[in-house]
């Protein structure tokens, strides 16, 4: 039996975005010897949140607000800290300096900005299944398989559909009184990843005269499994500390000869498969001509991903 570990770099590349916007509904008030001055203010979104943040031009100012449509006055409510709404309010705000002078206003309608859509896909006879959710209960979802950006004239979202490989989905959720969110885009890759590895596998095998490898359904389970093991102790030996062939008894797996691969942290079928093959001991199972049956598992946990290969003749 032939058993080889690559110990792969482990890295989980987490990005972080942030994302705001400006709202278009603002208008400057005329008020008093400053009729052009506007607040300084800016708009930011979080959850089903949208924040109005007030700058005075000075320090030393003070400003004053409502959101009832009144003119503020020096009775109003003062500004503290940055305004927080779920729904839509026209926030109103006058800035007074230390000698009582009005110096700036502000008119503002807010709205609250929909959740961006998820775009999420499963494999389906050669193609994929696209389901789209929206987090802000009640909004609408609009889509487009063509690449432009959808509006509220493109197809509306409603149900689960098929689309095919290499197309992307861009969808944009809308709901009256709200911003509409942001644009998701998914583009459909309808080959699964384990037959992407199995894909690669048979190219460096053909290229060398050897024939294919043929998938087993078992073989995946069992690779399945140890691929959620690896991620608890990343060894050819289990967690119950047997080895990783007792593995095959559990799904009725035969063999005379057999092999793992195990690798860790690789984002994509192609990097992992590279990696595998500047390994001797990996490279020597994929290309060895002793096996027939090929299974392989994908297990990604705590941002990080864990592959492995199963053989037998």
């Amino acid at each position: 039996m032939n058993r080889s570990v690559l110990r792969a770099r482990r890295a989980a590349c987490v990005i972080l975005a942030i994302i705001t916007a400006v709202c278009a509904a603002f208008a400057a008030m005329t008020v008093g010897a400053s009729a052009g001055t506007l607040i300084k203010y800016d708009i930011s979104y979080k959850g089903s949140y949208v924040y109005l943040t007030l700058t005075p031009q000075k320090s030393t100012n003070t400003i004053y607000y409502t959101t009832n449509g009144k003119m503020p006055t020096k009775s109003s409510a003062k500004y503290a800290k940055k305004l927080a709404a779920k729904s839509e309010v026209t926030v109103t705000a006058v800035e007074y300096n230390r000698s009582g002078s009005k110096v700036a206003s502000l008119k503002a309608v807010i709205k609250p900005k929909v959740s961006a859509p998820a775009i999420t896909a499963a494999q389906e006879d050669g193609s994929a299944r696209i389901t789209i959710k929206c987090g802000t209960s009640g909004a609408k979802i609009y889509y487009t398989t063509d690449g432009s950006s959808p509006t509220q004239k493109s197809k509306l979202y409603s149900g689960s559909f098929l689309c095919s490989d290499g197309v992307t989905v861009k969808a944009r959720a809308y709901k009256s009184g709200m911003k509409a969110s942001g644009v998701a885009a998914f583009k459909v890759n309808a080959v699964s990843p384990e037959q992407q590895v199995l894909d690669i596998v048979n190219k460096e095998r053909t290229s060398r005269g050897l024939s294919k490898l043929v998938m087993s359904d078992k073989l995946c389970r069992a690779a399945a499994l140890r691929a959620k093991e690896t991620a608890v102790k990343f060894d050819h030996t289990r967690p119950d500390g047997t080895s990783c062939f007792t593995v095959f008894s559990e799904y009725g797996i035969t063999y005379m000869a057999a092999a793992e691969n195990i690798a860790a942290g690789q984002r994509s079928p192609e990097e992992v498969m590279d990696d595998w093959m500047h390994s001797t001991g990996h490279r020597g199972n994929i290309l060895s001509d002793r096996y027939g049956s090929f299974g392989i598992g994908i297990y990604t946990d705590g941002g990080t991903t864990y592959w492995v290969q199963l053989f037998t003749n």
